[in-house]
């Protein structure tokens, strides 16, 4: 990773039982001074992590444990730290201080990690597409810094491993965090996903703009925004249900489609595929030969990935027709606008907001006209109905992408039982073929889920995690589990239907 790839150690079976978690998010956390946590903040179980990372050291005392941490554990993009020189700022020196003012509003994680590691534990950390940043020599510093405060003398080096693309172990386990097969978050070259023309930056797909430029502003004013997944279920709802609240959430929209369609790269298939082979032969090849892994299935795993939305303009019309946002905004936000203004007649301010937005349009009607003849043409496109028709696969895209990355393993004589990912938040388990295995298993959130309703007392936390255990004879069990922290104990994840 960033110029100096960990995780390339020739791969081994070390015979450890393995725990995984991902998508914890944790971004400035709790304040003490205030006593409140930053509005953008999504994780709030400091102390039921601990807990959990005292259970796993005590059950490590009787049987070997090795825990991954798969994506997302760190939320970049919703941290802005003193001193930076602009939204969203990628570079190295930017993302350690991000990463400092991460582990100031969570001191509970990092001690219990430490804990962890001084146990005589090793730690497996891989990057999702919000904590790409753990891509920066600096920022894997400063993090097995921030550790070894609470590991009480343990090697933290040696203790904990990051790995930039999976986390593979032979007869066992395939695992990433799965933004790859997700072209609104994938990155054109996941070993070194920087800019080209500026390697001191991150080049960020479109869900980060999307995070970066508009939900941002949404969740200061409605804090839970982002635990309603899709976003666009959440869009839906406020729109119908809060049409004040929708106005200012669609304040920062044309400024977020204008950034946006600016970003948008024009590399047709051609440049892309050679863009795409040269980063194979500089980066996934050597890769491979550091994992003691065949060339050729790791370059077949890499074409797995889909093309960033922002790679070109008709990638991103699709996805803007997919997410339906200019579909959800012009037809609700009328009937919205025009109650606010028969309810509320004294809130001329309004006409305002709706010349300011006009205007925006205005500005970039070009982008916009252009914009709607291309989502109109890529509707009626064999590719966007193919892509669509995955999306709505009843097991959901990972799952197809866990279908493809065993045919490559197994075909490369290298298969495993379990292939495992997050990225979705939804907890999910199923058989990939007949039988209980192969399996997928998505290792969901430690953030909360508002349920269809939007009832807050629904449930709401549910701290899951992935257990495989290992038998004496070589075999492998494999559970979706729950921590349950008013018992102290994990168990079975529930779930119905």
């Amino acid at each position: 990773m960033g110029g100096d790839q960990e995780g390339g150690r020739k791969l081994r079976d070390d015979g450890r039982d393995i725990i995984i978690v991902s998508d914890l998010h944790l971004s400035s956390g709790y304040d003490p001074r205030t006593g409140t946590f930053d509005p953008l903040e999504d994780f709030f179980y400091d102390g039921a992590f601990g807990r959990f990372a005292d259970h796993l050291i005590e059950r490590s005392r009787r049987r070997p444990l090795r825990p991954v941490i798969l994506g997302d554990f760190l939320e970049f993009l919703q941290v802005d730290p003193p001193g930076a020189h602009e939204l969203g700022d990628t570079s190295e020196e930017a993302s350690v201080r991000k990463l400092e003012v991460i582990a100031r509003g969570h001191p509970g994680v990092f001690e219990a990690l430490g804990r962890f590691v001084s146990a005589g534990n090793p730690l497996d950390i891989l990057p999702g597409n919000h904590d790409v940043e753990l891509f920066w020599p600096g920022v894997r510093r400063k993090l097995r810094e921030l550790v070894a405060r609470h590991a009480a003398g343990a090697d933290v080096e040696r203790g904990i491993t990051f790995h930039p693309w999976f986390f593979y172990v032979p007869g066992v386990l395939y695992a990433e965090h799965g933004h790859q097969y997700d072209a609104n978050n994938a990155f054109l070259r996941q070993l070194n996903p920087v800019l080209e023309k500026r390697p001191d930056r991150i080049e960020l797909p479109l869900g980060s703009f999307f995070v970066l430029h508009w939900f941002n502003h949404i969740e200061e004013a409605d804090p839970f925004a982002d635990n309603v997944k899709p976003a666009t279920r959440y869009l839906s709802w406020v729109l119908l249900n809060h049409p004040v609240r929708a106005l200012v959430a669609l304040r920062h929209y044309p400024r977020f489609l204008a950034r946006t369609l600016r970003k948008a790269g024009n590399l047709d298939g051609h440049e892309l595929k050679r863009l795409r082979d040269e980063y194979r032969e500089e980066y996934v090849r050597p890769y491979a030969r550091r994992l003691g892994l065949p060339e050729r299935m790791l370059e077949s795993l890499d074409r797995l990935a889909k093309d960033p939305t922002l790679a070109n303009r008709d990638l991103l019309y699709r996805s803007l027709l997919r997410m339906n946002l200019p579909v959800i905004s012009a037809p609700v936000a009328g009937p919205a606008i025009y109650r606010i203004l028969k309810r509320y007649p004294e809130r001329r301010p309004l006409l305002g907001f709706l010349l300011l937005t006009a205007l925006m349009v205005w500005r970039d009607r070009e982008l916009v006209r252009e914009g709607w003849r291309r989502i109109l043409r890529a509707g009626r496109s064999p590719d966007y109905l193919r892509q669509a028709s995955e999306e709505l696969d009843e097991h959901g895209f990972l799952f197809n992408a866990a279908l493809r990355i065993h045919a490559c393993l197994r075909r490369a004589g290298c298969g495993v039982p379990v292939y495992v990912m997050g990225h979705t938040h939804e907890a999910e388990q199923h058989p990939l073929e007949r039988g209980s295995f192969p399996r997928y298993i998505n290792s969901g959130t430690w953030t909360p889920i508002l349920p269809d309703t939007f009832d807050l007392l629904g449930e709401r936390e549910r701290l899951s995690f992935v257990e495989i255990l290992r038998g004496g004879n070589g075999s492998v069990e494999s559970h979706l589990m729950v921590w349950n922290d008013d018992a102290s104990r994990a168990d079975p994840f529930l779930d119905i239907g």
